[in-house]
């Protein structure tokens, strides 16, 4: 399958929340309760301060990147796939582009304690769990 990441716009950013609240509602509601005021803003913040790119196959928008360049890593702060286009291999091949691309020593992300399909799915891809941050994994690796 042929994917692009296509840069966001200010018209992508319902899809971004939504996708957001659907995918990462039941682990914030689990550790902290959802707080929609706190979210609204700290997405807000995500927005401005990271590189959001839709992923598209052809012209159909089926997830988003957020990443964000640290010292000498590359964070992804944010990678979510619709429900119906996970466990097919997408995320697989999405990643090894993004790897492919990074430029900086590294490839940082965090993962949810309460998810461990995402930490499983991380782990396949050759990260490694370098912290326990109690309501996270710190996961890392070096870039190709």
């Amino acid at each position: 399958m042929i994917f692009n990441l296509v840069p966001a716009t200010e018209c992508d950013k319902s899809f971004f929340w939504d996708n957001y609240c659907h995918s990462m509602r039941s682990h914030i509601e689990e550790i902290w309760g959802w707080d929609e005021s706190w979210q609204r803003s700290d997405f807000e913040t995500r927005w401005m301060e990271c590189e959001n790119y839709l992923v598209r196959m052809n012209e159909l928008s089926i997830g988003y990147i957020q990443s964000i360049d640290y010292d000498e890593e590359h964070y992804i702060m944010m990678f979510i796939l619709l429900p119906e286009y996970r466990s097919k291999g997408m995320g697989r091949q999405l990643l090894a582009q993004v790897k492919g691309h990074a430029t900086l020593k590294y490839i940082g992300l965090r993962v949810f304690r309460t998810n461990l399909k995402a930490l499983s799915f991380y782990e396949s891809q050759g990260f490694s769990n370098v912290e326990n941050e109690g309501d996270f994994f710190y996961l890392k690796q070096k870039a190709l």
